[in-house]
């Protein structure tokens, strides 16, 4: 600031000093200061444009740009060429998107536009990002980039869980595109809807079975009785899948032996009376048919019963 009114002063006593001895300023290169004063603040009195960057020495000076920098606000982008786009030649980021307005326009960004692509994030925070600020909908899944970071999915994956669903098609199904197996059966959501199963119900035909345990026996998990004799799936794999259990004593208790079959998981309960039954403790289903040893499920049982319920 005090350069500017050093420079002022400067330009208008000259101007009075030529005045006052019967004459005016000369200007010989026609760009609006005299040569007194270009001489004074260092700019060439015989080129209107000292700088080469398109504007006179004088409009420069008048409007509180450097006649002897090409670019005051160190943008890459020269004064005049600033004035030609429109943006600011002193401030560097015209639009306050985060990048300069070189950088933007060197990557084809509108330096006055803030949202290059109108989808709710700022060309700066794109950049940050990685997504592409001339492109709404970088991962081209059908949701704009702003949408998906409000929803919390990932605007660079199409399928941000991988369950094979597009996350708009998640959407769509209403299922939770961060998780790929919604509710949680045991089967992504790509595999149920492409079943004909809910992917927000762990036992779509509500038979007692989970939609992965009738898959993986070949039972119908939309249909509770899949076979022809009208005996439901659930009766079908009780009667199929009931292992005899062995029980051993230790010094701690009963330990408890059964056969499982595969996919096929068991909740056991134990019981004094055989007619009240309480839950103890579930044995998780594998791949394979397998020996399955319970230590010690209740400790603090003398006696009574034990039976399991497959799932």
């Amino acid at each position: 600031m005090k350069t500017k009114t050093l420079a002022a002063a400067l330009l208008f006593s000259s101007m009075m000093l030529a005045m006052a001895q019967g004459g005016n300023p000369t200007d010989s290169d026609n760009d609006g200061l005299s040569d007194q004063f270009e001489l004074s603040i260092g700019t060439d009195p015989q080129n209107p444009d000292t700088d080469a960057d398109g504007l006179k020495d004088g409009f420069e000076s008048d409007r509180g740009l450097d006649p002897l920098d090409q670019d005051c606000d160190g943008d890459s982008i020269i004064d005049g060429k600033e004035l030609e786009i429109g943006s600011d030649p002193l401030d560097a980021d015209s639009d306050q998107d985060g990048l300069t307005d070189g950088y933007e326009t060197d990557r084809g960004l509108e330096p006055l536009d803030q949202d290059c692509d109108g989808d709710s994030i700022n060309d700066g925070e794109e950049d940050e990002l990685g997504s592409d600020p001339l492109d709404e909908d970088t991962d081209d899944d059908g949701l704009d980039d702003g949408y998906e970071l409000s929803l919390g999915s990932d605007p660079l994956l199409p399928d941000t869980d991988g369950d094979g669903l597009s996350d708009f098609d998640e959407l769509a199904a209403n299922t939770d595109f961060l998780e790929a197996d919604s509710d949680g059966d045991g089967l992504n959501d790509m595999v149920e809807l492409s079943v004909g199963s809910n992917p927000l119900a762990q036992d779509s035909d509500d038979d007692g079975l989970l939609d992965s345990t009738e898959l993986a026996i070949q039972l119908n998990p939309i249909q509770g009785v899949s076979e022809d004799n009208g005996v439901s799936d659930a009766q079908t794999i009780a009667s199929a899948s009931q292992p005899k259990i062995s029980a051993s004593t230790t010094g701690q208790g009963m330990d408890l032996s059964f056969t499982a079959l595969s996919h096929v998981s068991y909740e056991v309960y134990h019981s004094t009376d055989l007619e009240n039954w309480t839950y103890v403790t579930q044995v998780p289903a594998q791949n394979q048919a397998h020996s399955q040893t319970i230590p010690n499920p209740m400790p603090t049982a003398k006696k009574g019963f034990f039976t399991l319920k497959p799932r």
